[in-house]
């Protein structure tokens, strides 16, 4: 009865976008969905068709599948639900982590398609961690002997970590989102970086090294402030293949975009994303292939941000917040619903 009724959630607080959606709305609304109070639900795709849910409620946990894209939902496992906030993210079909982001890090990985879990032990007092692939990721800790950030890395898929170097001007600013761990299985990877000039801080080497890598804005771009009190945040995305998205900030909350696809060598300056989407709503089907949209809007380049184009949706249900949507491929994306009512 309980996993019925968590399916039907997932159903009705869920949206699935295809590149064919109506330009024309329809004059007749769908029905309002069913809803349930008290519960919460995140969502990761690997392909069009594979997905997966985490739904929690009431100190539990149950864990969906889809292959039909949205379709059809399938329970996999259910459990108890330690505080905190959850996550779900999946390196393939098979390979995955559930995450509960609470006073510490819970965290439990699966390598069959999540019908198992086991836990993932990271040492020291974790409060973040991404993977590349099924066995290489990186974790985020707090050393209490030190007082400062530590950084691991695994090539085993979390069995064992070794230590790597956290960089000196890096920022952090929480889990998920831009600004986040961000690797490759490769071992390059960048971080955020803070200071008087735009920075980014790179390695190739999985973190034992990093260089600090000048992301060059216009004059003028942001507000000037007095001499000696400017300080710069500039936060990345890694795009799917070789580009990096920057938005870097100041003291007084103006905002620029950038994009570099040479490593950080040189950088294109983007127009402010089309309102009332934000920079931080922007999802990459490629390197060139962007959505972005919030409260039902939608918009779609082909030019790496240079150029939007507006595209129509059908009709919105009353009395839902709609977020912004992520990119699956070219042709697909999903978005999550929640009720306001």
């Amino acid at each position: 009865m309980i996993a019925a009724a968590v399916v039907s959630i997932i159903v009705a607080t869920f949206l699935y976008l295809r590149a064919a959606t109506p330009t024309a709305p329809s004059a007749e609304l769908p029905p309002p969905p069913p809803t349930l109070s008290g519960y919460s639900a995140v969502y990761d795709f690997v392909t069009a068709s594979t997905g997966y849910a985490l739904v929690t409620r009431l100190g539990r946990n149950w864990i969906f599948k889809t292959v039909d894209g949205a379709g059809n939902w399938q329970l996999q496992d259910t459990g108890p639900a330690p505080p905190g906030d959850p996550d779900v993210d999946f390196a393939d079909a098979r390979h995955g982590v559930i995450s509960f982001f609470g006073p510490s890090l819970v965290a439990y990985r699966t390598s069959d398609a999540g019908l198992h879990w086991r836990p993932l032990l990271v040492p020291g007092d974790a409060f973040a961690v991404t993977f590349a692939n099924a066995d290489s990721g990186w974790a985020l800790t707090w050393n209490p002997s030190t007082q400062d950030l530590q950084l691991l890395s695994t090539r085993d898929g979390g069995a064992t970590w070794i230590e790597r170097v956290w960089p000196s001007g890096a920022y952090w600013v929480g889990r998920g989102g831009m600004g986040a761990l961000a690797f490759k299985s490769s071992g390059q990877g960048w971080t955020a970086g803070v200071g008087d000039q735009p920075r980014l801080l790179g390695t190739v080497d999985g973190g034992s090294s990093w260089h600090s890598t000048p992301v060059e804005i216009p004059p003028g771009a942001l507000s000037a402030l007095p001499e000696r009190t400017q300080v710069f945040i500039t936060q990345l995305t890694l795009m799917p293949q070789r580009g990096i998205f920057a938005v870097v900030s100041d003291l007084t909350g103006d905002l620029i975009g950038l994009t570099s696809m040479d490593s950080g060598q040189t950088w294109r300056t983007l127009a402010p994303a089309p309102e009332p989407t934000r920079y931080a709503d922007i999802s990459f089907a490629d390197d060139t292939h962007w959505w972005a949209s919030r409260y039902g809007y939608l918009f779609k380049t082909s030019d790496a941000g240079q150029t939007w184009q507006r595209v129509g949706v059908k009709p919105l249900l009353e009395d839902w917040n709609y977020q912004p949507s992520h990119v699956i491929d070219s042709m697909h994306a999903w978005s999550e619903m929640i009720s306001t009512a």
